[in-house]
This record gives structure tokens, sequence and C-alpha cells, in this order.
């Protein structure tokens, strides 16, 4: 078995290096979606990021120790941008307001304050954040709203290995459909 596989059925955290290595494979599926890159460009080499409106993001945050999920809204009266979060959260740290800096289109940036839409999405009960970011912005890119996703937690690194290394086409990661309350919550930050 090779390193990194067993590296990761050990419950190693998923490096950028994983999370890049999937997000290539998300990509050749969704061309037509946006963003997609590999999140060491949006942190250290920002000037090679294409800045659109609309994209989907995985960003590193809390000091380098936790992923996140950021879609990026056209034309959003609400907000400029949505974060799909697996753990709880009140403010945007400032790694995180670093990266959305990064990438955040000019325009924006202009009005002198960034709104962050915090939806209500499926907390982790386990150090799981790279993968529940991946498997929010798969979601997206199937068209569904991770609001009303559970996502099961077991299947999750398995599901990783196997779109990664086993190679299988791009899919779910197994979830099933739920209610879930639609409070929602706007983080706002200054420029």
């Amino acid at each position: 078995m090779p390193e990194n596989i067993q590296r990761l059925l050990k419950g190693a955290w998923l490096t950028d290096n994983d999370i890049f290595a999937y997000l290539v494979l998300l990509k050749e599926k969704f061309p037509q979606i946006g963003g997609l890159e590999d999140p060491i460009i949006l942190q250290y080499s920002p000037k090679h990021i294409v800045k659109s409106e609309k994209y989907i993001r995985i960003v590193i945050c809390h000091e380098n120790s936790h992923w996140v999920c950021i879609q990026g809204l056209d034309n959003s009266k609400n907000g400029d941008l949505v974060l799909y979060d697996s753990c709880k959260r009140s403010e945007i740290d400032k790694t995180l307001e670093k990266n959305i800096l990064n990438f955040i289109p000019e325009e924006k940036k202009k009005k002198g304050f960034i709104n962050v839409i915090l939806k209500n999405t499926q907390l982790q009960t386990r150090n799981l954040c790279g993968y529940f970011s991946l498997a929010n912005a798969t979601a997206m890119c199937f068209n569904l709203n991770p609001e009303f996703i559970k996502f099961d937690e077991n299947e999750l690194i398995k599901h990783y290995i196997d779109i990664v290394y086993n190679k299988k086409p791009i899919s779910m990661f197994p979830y099933q459909v739920v209610k879930r309350n639609l409070k929602r919550s706007i983080l706002m930050f200054s420029l």
C-alpha cells in the first residue's frame, strides 16, 4: 500500500498537495467552474490567480491549520462570498482574511469591506476539515446545496482515496439529504 494512502488511513490531515491532487481531478470533470486551483497559489502567489466573481475555492485559515470551502457570488445583494466551514465560526481570522484578499476582485475591494455569508452546514466531529471542504466543493459542482447534505464521516477518507489513488471517476462523497435550519450569518471585515 502506498505511503500516502497509509498516512491518510491513519488519520493524517490533508496537506495542500492532497487538496490540490483532488482539485485537479474536480477541475477536469467541471472545467466550467472557476477557481479550483492550488491552495498554495492562493496563499503565496496570488498574482497568478484569475480573479472573478464566480468560483469555488478551498482555502486555509486558522494559522494554516484548517481548510474551508469558499464560493464566490456574482451580483449578490447579501454578500461577496459564501463560506462553508465544518467548524463553528464567529469571525474571520487573519489567515483567512489575507487569503480572501488575495483573490477577491479589485472592484469588490473598492467598497471598503467584504461581506461573508456563513452557511449552516455539517460540522465535523473529527479532524476532517480538508475532506469536508472538498465534499462541499464537489456538491456545489454537482449543483447540490451543502446546507441540505449530511456527509458520511466514516466514508470521507475512503472516497478521497478511491478518487485520487484508485482513479475512480469523480462522484459525490457519500451523503444523505437532510433538513437543516437555514440560519445564516453574515460576517464582515473592513479593508
